[in-house]
C-alpha cells in the first residue's frame, strides 16, 4: 500500500478477511466481537498506520496535568507514562487528548469516554461530572487509582546502601507531593528494620525550582556518607551541584537516585538508581481505564487502588562500599 495514503476502514476489512461492518464494530468496541478477530483487525491498522476519526466519546480518553508547557515534554515522568500509556490505548482503538488544569471548560465542552489524572488538583470537581476517573501515582479515598509502591522502589536503595557500611543517609524529596510522602515512609521504615534510626536532619525537603547547590550545601552540613534523591528531575541538577561544590562521588559521598532514561547512565559517574517500571505502569494504567469505560456496571461498587510492584535498582557506579572502600556497585561505566 501507498505509504502516502490514508488506510480506510474497507482496506483493513480486507486484509483482515471481514466485513467494513466488523472493522466499524472493533474501534467501536462493540460487545459482540471475538477476541481474536479483536486483535487482529487491530494489528492490521497499526500496520496500516490507521487512526479512526473520532466522531464518538467513546473513542477518547482524556489525560489531564495540573500545568502544559515546553518543560513537560522533558520531564522523565511525564514522559515515559504518556508514552506507555497511549501507546497501549491506541492499541486499543482509543485516543487521547492532553490538557491541563487551565483548560478544564475544554473537558465539559467536549464529551469523554473516561479522564486519567496524574498531578491535577481537581479530581473531585471532574468526579461529579460523572465521568470514570483514575488517579496515578496518587490516592483520594472515593476514587479509582494505580500506584507504584513507592515504599518498596526506595527500600531497595536504602538495603544497597547499608549492605555497603553506610549509615548516615540522607534522603532529598519533593515537596507536597504524595509520592514523596510514601517515599519517606519507605526510607524510615527500611532504616528502622535493618536497626538505624532515621536521622531527620538529613532529610531535606526541595521544590523542583529550587536551587540544587544550595539543597546540597545544605544536606552537605550534616556530613552524610551516601543520599537518596527522589525524583526523576532531580539526576542533572545534582550532578552539577556536586560538581560545584567539589564533592566527589563516590569516594566523598554515595548517590542514588530515580533513572532517567535519557541521563542517569550518562552522568559522571553514572549514577545508580531505582528504575520506576513505566511500561508496566502505563500498560496498567490504559486497561482499568478501559475496563472502566467499558460500562458502568463493570465499575466495583467500592473505588479500588492497584499498588503496583514494579521498580527495580539499577547499579551503576555511583556507590562506594565504606568498609571496603572499593566501588560497590556492578554496573557498566
Amino acid at each position: 500500500m501507498n505509504p502516502f495514503k490514508q488506510a480506510k476502514t474497507r482496506d483493513i476489512a480486507e486484509a483482515a478477511g471481514v466485513s467494513t461492518a466488523t472493522v466499524s464494530r472493533v474501534f467501536s468496541r462493540h460487545p459482540y466481537v471475538s477476541e481474536e478477530i479483536r486483535q487482529k483487525v487491530l494489528e492490521i491498522a497499526r500496520k496500516l498506520h490507521y487512526a479512526p476519526t473520532i466522531t464518538s466519546s467513546r473513542y477518547l480518553i482524556g489525560v489531564m496535568m495540573r500545568s502544559i508547557d515546553e518543560g513537560i515534554l522533558f520531564n522523565p515522568y511525564h514522559n515515559q507514562l504518556l508514552h506507555h500509556v497511549s501507546q497501549e490505548l491506541f492499541r486499543r482503538g482509543f485516543n487521547i487528548r492532553i490538557f491541563g488544569e487551565n483548560q478544564l471548560p475544554y473537558l465539559h465542552k467536549h464529551s469523554f469516554a473516561g479522564v486519567i489524572l496524574t498531578d491535577s488538583t481537581v479530581a473531585e470537581e471532574i468526579r461529579e461530572s460523572g465521568i470514570p476517573v483514575l488517579l496515578v501515582n496518587r490516592i483520594i479515598p472515593g476514587m479509582h487509582s494505580i500506584v507504584t509502591d513507592h515504599r518498596e522502589g526506595i527500600a531497595l536503595a536504602v538495603r544497597h546502601l547499608l549492605e555497603n557500611g553506610h549509615r548516615r543517609i540522607g534522603l532529598l524529596r519533593l515537596t507536597d507531593n504524595w509520592g514523596s510522602n510514601e517515599r519517606e515512609s519507605g526510607f524510615r521504615s527500611a532504616l528502622k528494620q535493618m536497626g538505624v534510626e532515621p536521622d531527620s536532619s538529613l532529610i531535606i525537603q526541595y521544590k523542583e525550582a529550587d536551587d540544587p547547590v544550595r539543597i546540597v550545601q545544605q544536606l552537605w552540613t550534616f556530613r552524610p556518607t551516601a543520599v537518596i534523591a527522589e525524583g526523576e528531575t532531580v539526576g542533572v541538577p545534582l550532578n552539577y551541584a556536586f560538581y560545584r561544590l567539589g564533592i566527589k562521588v563516590p569516594e566523598e559521598l554515595s548517590v542514588i537516585t530515580f533513572e532517567d532514561p535519557m541521563n542517569s547512565q550518562y552522568m559522571t559517574p553514572p549514577q545508580t538508581t531505582v528504575f520506576q517500571n513505566f511500561a508496566v505502569l502505563g500498560q496498567a494504567v490504559a486497561e482499568t481505564i478501559a475496563d472502566l469505560c467499558a460500562s458502568e456496571f463493570r465499575w466495583p461498587k467500592v473505588p479500588e487502588c492497584r499498588v503496583l510492584n514494579c521498580s527495580q535498582l539499577i547499579e551503576r557506579k555511583s556507590v562506594r562500599n565504606i568498609r571496603s572502600g572499593v566501588l560497590a556497585d556492578k554496573g557498566k561505566s
